[in-house]
């Protein structure tokens, strides 16, 4: 047994476990009457990486187009529902910045033709 191999593996072991450790993803979700929300961040260490999406699930015919904002995490916009009902929220990157803690509880304000619906979303 060649020492020199087994100890370039046992580094190269434990450098993968290390960078797998600072790797972490967070995922909140919740639904209204009329909308589900879900946000979801993937820590990097210092990095953190935000996806997530609107979807309408009401009855009536889908809105063209929406207004949100939400608290904690301080983020609005609006834009318009695609086909399917749902609108991307987008990809953004941040290094070094914060997330919301796994006990929190995001409320969103979704606004649409003369209507609004608050969503809670919270972490799984």
């Amino acid at each position: 047994m060649n020492f020199g191999k087994v100890g370039f593996l046992v580094i190269l072991l434990g450098i993968s476990l290390l960078s797998a450790c600072g790797q972490k993803t967070v995922i909140f979700s919740g639904e209204g009457e009329n909308w589900r929300v879900q946000i979801e961040y993937e820590h990097r260490g210092e990095d953190i990486k935000k996806t997530g999406y609107i979807k309408y699930i009401g009855t009536e015919p889908i809105p063209k187009e929406i207004e949100y904002s939400f608290t904690v995490v301080s983020s609005s916009g609006k834009g318009a529902i695609g086909s399917d009902g749902v609108m991307s929220l987008g990809i953004s990157e941040c290094s070094p910045c914060t997330s919301p803690s796994e006990d929190s509880e995001i409320v969103g304000l979704i606004k649409w033709n003369n209507q609004s619906e608050t969503v809670t979303i919270t972490g799984e």
